[in-house]
């Protein structure tokens, strides 16, 4: 299991692909006051070796119906 993060490059050459100058230009078209601005209330960020552990603990979870 990898993740592999978008660099700054990345980022410019898939809003060049769609034609998009930045990513304020990409959402342009959702209407401001239906746009989130809040803070998510996310868990902490966790290791790769930590999520492919708390996985695994989740699978075992499953049972055959």
């Amino acid at each position: 299991m990898r993740y592999l993060p978008t660099a700054p490059d990345d980022e410019r050459e898939m809003l060049a692909v769609i034609g998009a100058k930045s990513i304020d230009e990409l959402f342009s078209s959702i209407p401001e006051e239906v746009r989130f601005k809040g803070e998510l209330e996310l868990e902490p960020a966790r290791s790769e070796q930590e999520l492919h552990a708390f996985f695994c603990e989740l699978a075992e979870k499953n049972t055959a119906a």
